[in-house]
Order: C-alpha cells, then sequence, then structure tokens
C-alpha cells in the first residue's frame, strides 16, 4: 500500500497541483498543454515600451524573446525537428528584444506538424483611437452582428472589447517547413482591447484553418484574460 502511495497516488496529486499553476513550468508545458481547460493554459506576462500586459494562453505558446530561457529551448530543438522550407530562415529570426511589439508562438511540434504553419499572436504597433469603448457604446455598434463565437468582451475596468469576424483566406502556396504540407487555408482573428474610454490596443492571432477548433476555447479564454496596464 506504502509502495502504490508512493508510486500513483503522489505522483498524480504532484500532477494535479502543477497543472494549476499559472506559470510555466518548462518542458513540462508541452504534456500540461494537452490538460483540459485552465489546467492547460498558463499565464504570459511582458512589457513593452508603454505597457505592462499580462494574459492567459495555452501552455505550449511561448514569448519570442532573446531573453526567454524557456524560448531558447524550444527554439534549438524546433530548428533541429521542424526547419524551415526557405534556405537560410531559422526560428531565431522571429525573436524580438524585451520591451518592443510582442510576438507569442506555439512550440508544439505536433501542433506545427499537423497545421503545416505556424500559430501566432501578435500585439500590433498601432493603437486604435478616437472610438467609444465603453461597453454600452460597444453594445450599440455590434448590435445585430452574430458568430459561432463571442464578439463582446468586459474587462475588469468598465470597458469592452471586441472580435472583429475571422478572416479565412488561401494558405501559402509553398511549404513552410520542409517536408510538411503547408495549410490549405489560414484563419487570422483580429480584436481590440480597449486602453482608456477612447483607444484601444489591436491584436491579431493567425493559425491554420484545421487548427482552430483544437484552439477555438482557449483563444476566448485569452482574449477574455488580456490586462494592459499603461507604464
Amino acid at each position: 500500500m506504502l509502495a502504490l502511495l508512493v508510486l500513483v497516488v503522489v505522483p498524480a496529486v504532484l500532477c494535479i497541483a502543477l497543472s494549476f499553476a499559472p506559470v510555466s513550468l518548462g518542458p513540462l508545458d508541452f504534456f500540461m498543454s494537452y490538460l483540459p481547460n485552465e489546467m492547460g493554459r498558463k499565464d504570459i506576462e511582458f512589457s513593452t515600451d508603454d505597457y505592462d500586459v499580462s494574459l492567459k494562453a495555452p501552455r505550449s505558446w511561448y514569448l519570442v524573446q532573446t531573453n526567454d530561457q524557456m524560448w531558447g529551448f524550444w527554439r534549438d530543438a524546433l530548428e533541429s525537428s521542424i526547419p524551415f522550407e526557405q534556405t537560410g530562415q531559422e526560428w531565431a529570426d522571429l525573436e524580438t528584444s524585451p520591451g518592443s511589439d510582442a510576438l507569442i508562438v506555439d512550440v508544439n511540434p505536433v501542433n506545427l506538424t499537423d497545421g503545416g504553419d505556424l500559430i501566432g499572436l501578435v500585439l500590433l504597433p498601432d493603437v486604435q483611437s478616437g472610438g467609444d469603448y465603453a461597453c454600452d457604446a460597444v453594445e450599440t455598434r455590434l448590435a445585430g452582428q452574430t458568430h459561432d463565437y463571442p464578439i463582446l468582451f468586459r474587462y475588469d475596468d468598465g470597458r469592452c472589447g471586441w472580435r472583429e469576424p475571422d478572416d479565412i483566406e488561401d494558405g501559402p502556396a509553398a511549404r513552410v517547413f520542409k517536408n510538411i504540407e503547408p495549410p490549405a487555408q489560414i484563419r487570422t482573428i483580429e480584436f481590440f482591447v480597449p486602453l482608456t474610454d477612447t483607444t484601444a490596443a489591436r491584436w491579431q492571432l493567425s493559425l491554420p484553418d484545421d487548427m482552430y477548433s483544437r484552439y477555438e476555447d482557449d483563444i476566448t479564454a485569452l482574449i477574455e484574460s488580456v490586462e494592459m496596464t499603461p507604464r
């Protein structure tokens, strides 16, 4: 009975406890990303020149910055396991410097192989201004719009953001990764997070359309979780 407790029960309890930890678990993120709902997500935090940003993302998504140790681990692993088709293109080419506009990518080799292209989220540098981002005003603008996903997002500051209708286009004509077929279609998701009553940050997420059902709930949770605080 003691052996059963040590070999089975204790590791199981530890795994469950770790799955609720919001921080990155290093290489364990690959396995934990398959857990459902919040157990398969983690917090990602970074700063730009203007904002401190936090959000919840699938555990296999990483901030692509030169000083991130775990990104460095995955970058080197992907360079050997899933190299780019184009000669001279490397995973290190995606890196940004701390304080610049942020890029977050999925490093799960299974998803990259199944999808055939990058899965990436970027905070775009242009800020939407001149609007009214009080929830009543945003609700009025979105009235009558219906989609297969939530389009209105309420944040703790009493303002509302929204998700634009997704854009689905033909995928790349040539392979992105060596020996892996490119996706037939790419889905681009654009959403806005209010910064003030009259300004909003613009985010863009792109992924192979075939991968969307795998990440649909995570994408909604991600948009709901974004917090941006002026520095």
